[in-house]
C-alpha cells in the first residue's frame, strides 16, 4: 500500500460520516466544532501519523474553515487518544511494515476508524462536549492551546 491507497481507505470511511477531504486532511463542520483527521507522513520513512483535531465554534483560528493541523487549537494523535490500541495503530499506519498484508491493513484501518475514531468525533460535536473531554483528561498526550482553554472557559 502507498500513501494514495492509504488515503483512499481513510476517505472511504470518513466521507460516509460527512468529512470532506482537502489535501491529506478530512474536515467536518458541526454546530459546535470543526473536526479534522489529518494524515501526516513521518520524515524518516513510510510511517504515517493520524492527528485528530478540533476547533471550537466561534474561536478565531488561522486558515478557517480548513486550518492546517498545527493551527488547530486542540489535537491528539490516534495512538495517544486510544492508548490501548497504540501498537496496532502504529503497525497498520507503518507502510514499511512487511508483516501486514494489504487486505489485512485495509480491514484493520477501516475497523479503527469505524470503531474508535468515528465514535470519538461523534461524542465531541459540541463545544461543551469538547470542554468536558479536555477537563476529564481525554486530550492528555495531545495539545490544547491556552487560547482554546480561555475560549472554552477552562482554567489554564
Amino acid at each position: 500500500m502507498n500513501k494514495k491507497g492509504l488515503e483512499t481507505v481513510i476517505d472511504g470511511v470518513l466521507s460516509q460520516q460527512g468529512f470532506k477531504k482537502r489535501g491529506s486532511t478530512w474536515y467536518r463542520q458541526n454546530a459546535g466544532t470543526l473536526q479534522a483527521v489529518d494524515l501526516q507522513k513521518s520524515a524518516y520513512g513510510g510511517q504515517f501519523y493520524v492527528n485528530l483535531c478540533f476547533a471550537p465554534e466561534g474561536m478565531s483560528v488561522e486558515g478557517m474553515p480548513f486550518p492546517k493541523v498545527h493551527k488547530c487549537p486542540v489535537w491528539i494523535r490516534i495512538g495517544s487518544a486510544f492508548a490501548d490500541h497504540r501498537s496496532q495503530c502504529e503497525e497498520l499506519f507503518d507502510l514499511e511494515q512487511q508483516g501486514v498484508a494489504e487486505a489485512e491493513r485495509t480491514i484493520g484501518i477501516q475497523q479503527i476508524l469505524i470503531q474508535l475514531v468515528v465514535p470519538f468525533f461523534n461524542q465531541l460535536r459540541e463545544s461543551n462536549d469538547l470542554k468536558l473531554a479536555i477537563e476529564n483528561g481525554t486530550f492528555k498526550g495531545g495539545a490544547v492551546t491556552l487560547a482554546a482553554r480561555k475560549h472554552l472557559g477552562i482554567e489554564p
